[in-house]
């Protein structure tokens, strides 16, 4: 997911902002020097303008965007079960502590409360990001386009069909 292209916007030939903004009534990018796309915006990370524009993730290192939104929602969902299924490795210890389990050590019961910190800790943020991502999915939106205020997009239609848009990039 780190090199995976999120749907960057190819820089164009080289022409002044003058001429981009009177042969464009579209957004210009002065960063780029490019008319932008709908739905796009300008990475201050990354430098480049993407494609339906989701975010900046640091975990990933990568924008968020049309070519990688779907691998960044499975991320987070795999994050989310590899979280459950920590703790319930370190609860069943707490329950049984020398079965013959996954920590089979005499003294576990310490490594499996760190493993049940740990995986709490991250359990909760990692599951609002995701419900985040799943409304966005639902109403056919990017993060950005939601928590910008000059505009507001919200292209209206059924919830099946705007997830099944966004889920294979027909956006």
């Amino acid at each position: 997911m780190i090199t995976i292209d999120p749907g960057y916007v190819r820089k164009g030939k080289n022409v002044s902002l003058q001429t981009l903004y009177s042969e464009s009534a579209n957004d210009v990018c002065v960063e780029c020097k490019i008319v932008r796309p709908p739905r796009s915006r300008h990475c201050y990370y990354c430098d480049r303008c993407v494609f339906r524009y989701d975010h900046h993730c640091q975990w990933i290192n990568n924008c968020v965007g049309l070519y990688n939104n779907n691998y960044f929602f499975i991320f987070l969902f795999l994050i989310i079960l590899l979280c459950i299924v920590a703790e319930w490795i370190a609860i069943d210890n707490f329950i049984e502590p020398n079965n013959d389990g996954f920590l089979k050590e005499e003294n576990s019961v310490p490594a499996a409360a760190i493993i049940l910190l740990v995986s709490s800790l991250a359990l909760y943020p990692v599951s609002l990001l995701f419900i985040i991502q799943f409304k966005n999915y639902y109403y056919n939106q990017t993060s950005s386009e939601r928590l910008s205020k000059g505009k507001k997009i919200r292209v209206a239609g059924c919830c099946l069909v705007n997830c099944w848009k966004m889920f294979f990039n027909k956006v």
